[in-house]
């Protein structure tokens, strides 16, 4: 079983029925990082792999699952690194991704026309606690830069 990062955790707290889960693919649609990335020279382009993050937010609805994706491509690491280590918060678009999932995931299960109000009411609680984690993101970068 995969590690959980600290936001998985609190989200598994308050919404217990839906799970949440990052995937790592390589991202063959980038150029090369000298082209696609400032300050890069062609000569570090053998040192860095691109890749693709997807979050995926999942719950089981009368024996189906039914989920909720959001991807971001692009994202360069060394290479030999595996990203779910090196980078476990998607370059900080880890709750805003999750965020993305669970609206998906939302979308969803309204359209399917079950009734799930537990449900959703987990996902409004999951899309808190990112939102809260956002938050105090945001003000940890503010203390930085001052």
């Amino acid at each position: 079983m995969k590690t959980k990062t600290s936001l998985q955790k609190q989200i598994a707290i308050v919404a217990p029925w839906i799970s949440i889960s990052y995937f790592w693919d390589y991202d063959d649609d980038c150029g090369p990082i000298s082209q696609d990335c400032d300050g890069f020279t062609p000569e570090q382009d053998d040192e860095w792999q691109a890749w693709q993050s997807n979050v995926k937010a999942v719950a089981i609805i009368k024996g189906d699952e039914v989920e909720g994706n959001a991807y971001l491509g692009g994202i360069w690491e060394k290479v030999g690194d595996v990203p779910e280590e090196s980078n476990p918060d998607i370059s900080g678009y880890e709750a805003q991704m999750t965020v993305e999932a669970l609206e998906e995931l939302d979308t969803l299960i309204v359209k399917s026309g079950e009734s799930e109000a537990n449900l959703l009411v987990q996902i409004a609680a999951a899309v808190k606690v990112c939102k809260v984690h956002m938050q105090a993101s945001y003000k940890a970068q503010q203390t930085q830069n001052a």
